[in-house]
């Protein structure tokens, strides 16, 4: 990997995306898109919404660069499957955040056919738990998680800068383990495109945020990421794929069983998320983005760690385990020490 190319490609798209969203920004406020607040919301001001399209479009335009100059990813169709599926998700949901109506039946839809194409176009050969499933068990497995990894980043894009700042730290993460691992040196840029971008939209989207992205910018980017750490578990690292988003992965889970439990339905916008109760008993946006990033950076430490050996791959997921379960009941008691 050339260390030119990789200092390049660490600040080429974080200005192409601060300059590309400070452009789209007044578009934005000229269309009157504007996100309101209501009852869930965790913003009190009307803040321009859709500055995902600037985000998505440099991620794509910087990747197929990458594709085509040979600097990653495999040379096989299901590139252009993901590009277009990126694409085509950012589209169903920019109508739903600039003109709305779009049931979520339909949208989710849109998501089952992307991702079912997504997988369908897998080589046969790569596949999440090395042949010890059959191959449709593994599959159905592989859909499932990136289908739910595509909502995810929905979900917990709640508050200023916490999907920036998750992206930075699992595109550096992802970047990070493809330097000490061969199998995954294809994903290694395009992690570090990701964590470059969102930090030029970090820029307009630190609190207080001027621009938030949208349906539009969080569903393709959830897909996205979720592709790469796909592409971590299929190459063996399945441990570290699990660790780099497992703050994401067990405030959403954890939110999803509290809910299902006292019998609200789980698609109905809320602000049940731990990191939503920490803000509404007091904590700054900024606070808990960075206490966020944090936990981020531990988690990337841990991700590193697992690609050493076996025994430290369980250690590694144990102690990450640990940790997110340990950050999101610290969040969620907020509410208790602010009474």
């Amino acid at each position: 990997m050339s260390w030119f190319l990789s200092i390049l490609i660490g600040l080429i798209p974080m200005f192409a995306t601060a300059i590309a969203t400070g452009l789209f920004l007044k578009i934005l406020r000229r269309k009157n898109i504007f996100d309101h607040p209501n009852e869930r919301s965790s913003h009190k001001n009307p803040t321009p919404r859709g500055g995902g399209i600037p985000v998505i479009l440099v991620i794509i335009f910087t990747w197929v660069a990458l594709y085509l100059s040979g600097n990653a990813f495999d040379e096989h169709p299901i590139f252009w499957v993901v590009v277009a599926g990126s694409l085509g998700l950012g589209f169903i949901s920019w109508i739903d955040d600039s003109k709305g109506g779009i049931s979520p039946t339909y949208r989710l839809l849109v998501q089952l056919l992307v991702v079912s194409l997504s997988i369908a176009f897998l080589p046969k050969e790569e596949m999440i738990f090395q042949g010890l499933v059959p191959i449709w068990i593994d599959r159905l497995i592989a859909g499932l998680a990136l289908l739910w990894f595509t909502n995810l980043y929905n979900f917990m894009d709640g508050i200023d800068g916490i999907s920036g700042a998750k992206a930075v730290t699992i595109g550096l993460g992802i970047f990070l383990i493809s330097i000490i691992s061969d199998s995954v040196v294809n994903i290694g840029l395009p992690g570090l495109c990701v964590a470059s971008v969102a930090i030029g939209f970090l820029f307009w989207n630190w609190q207080p945020a001027k621009v938030f992205l949208g349906d539009v910018g969080s569903i393709p980017l959830g897909y996205l990421i979720g592709w790469l750490l796909l592409y971590l578990a299929i190459q063996g690292h399945w441990a570290e794929a699990l660790l780099l988003p497992a703050y994401y992965l067990a405030d959403t889970t954890i939110t999803l069983v509290k809910r299902l439990a006292h019998r609200k339905k789980p698609w109905v916008a809320h602000r049940d998320h731990a990191y939503q109760v920490a803000v509404t008993f007091g904590n700054s946006h900024a606070k808990v983005s960075i206490m966020i990033s944090l936990v981020g950076i531990l988690l990337v430490g841990l991700a590193l760690l697992a690609t050493d050996s076996e025994i430290l791959r369980w250690l590694s997921l144990g102690l990450g385990t640990i940790l997110v379960l340990i950050f999101v009941y610290y969040l969620q008691t907020q509410k208790v020490a602010n009474k």
